[in-house]
């Protein structure tokens, strides 16, 4: 039986270089088209954008603030989702805020206003849950 990997075993120079380009972006596989979710944020991948992850991604509703206003966001600049939905990105749902008003925008929580819900919301009328009802509901 041959084996494929050999611990200790090292690779060609040859080798090295199939192995890194084969897989590599929409002949990955895994390829969702430069984009991915994680913990509810968007992100897109822009390996030129200054401000990039080391892995080339960026925040979608940074780049959707940016677009607007047509420069680069300082680091300091903070996007809040008004709606407190995470992935909802659509540019009248974003404002652009500094740390400390960002945080005085989270502590502003009341409760949602569907009797018998005890959730908590940070805009509009309505927690996350109730408000994508709602918006699927005048779709």
């Amino acid at each position: 039986m041959k084996h494929l990997f050999i611990k200790g075993h090292k690779h060609s120079d040859k080798t090295k270089q199939k192995l890194s380009t084969t897989k590599i972006g929409n002949l990955n596989p895994k390829w969702k088209g430069g984009k991915f979710k994680s913990h509810g944020y968007l992100y897109i991948l822009k390996q030129n954008h200054p401000f990039a992850k080391t892995n080339g991604y960026i925040l979608e509703h940074r780049l959707v603030m940016e677009k607007k206003i047509g420069r680069y966001l300082k680091p300091s600049e903070i996007i809040h989702h008004i709606n407190g939905i995470k992935d909802d990105n659509n540019i009248n749902n974003l404002v652009i805020t500094n740390r400390n008003k960002h945080l005085t925008l989270h502590r502003e929580i009341t409760i949602c206003s569907i009797d018998g819900c005890k959730r908590n919301h940070w805009a509009k009328k309505y927690c996350s849950y109730h408000y994508q009802k709602l918006i699927q509901r005048k779709k």
